[in-house]
């Protein structure tokens, strides 16, 4: 079945991990990181780009938050929750800004965060 569905999206590797009651009950890694000469072995430490899949775990986490009553507010400043941020560069960003991809920040190759337009 791994196979077919490392076919099926044209993928080279594939990670699963189950948690029940906290637990983890089942741990599967398979294939290399890419197809060339200098790949390396998908382990239980791979990083995976996601890309747009991090929208559905950003939005379960921040309903999830919401629910336990950790923020109070979507429309909160997000400075809030991030005390390590530069409070300048984040300004009046919302948690929804952040959630909505509103938020007007960009990264360069190198990671550092700079802001391209005003949240909104």
């Amino acid at each position: 079945m791994d196979r077919k569905y490392k076919r099926k999206n044209h993928s080279s590797a594939t990670a699963l991990c189950i948690i029940k009651d906290n637990k983890i009950v089942l741990e599967h890694y398979s294939g290399y990181h890419s197809n060339t000469s200098t790949n390396k072995k998908v382990t239980a430490s791979s990083q995976f780009n996601v890309a747009s899949a991090r929208k559905s775990y950003l939005g379960l986490m921040v309903a999830y938050a919401l629910y336990e009553g950790k923020i109070n507010s979507i429309d909160e400043e997000a400075i809030k929750y991030f005390k390590d941020f530069d409070l300048v560069l984040l300004g009046k960003t919302t948690i929804r800004h952040l959630v909505t991809h509103s938020h007007g920040l960009g990264e360069t190759h190198d990671g550092t965060i700079f802001r391209e337009f005003e949240p909104g």
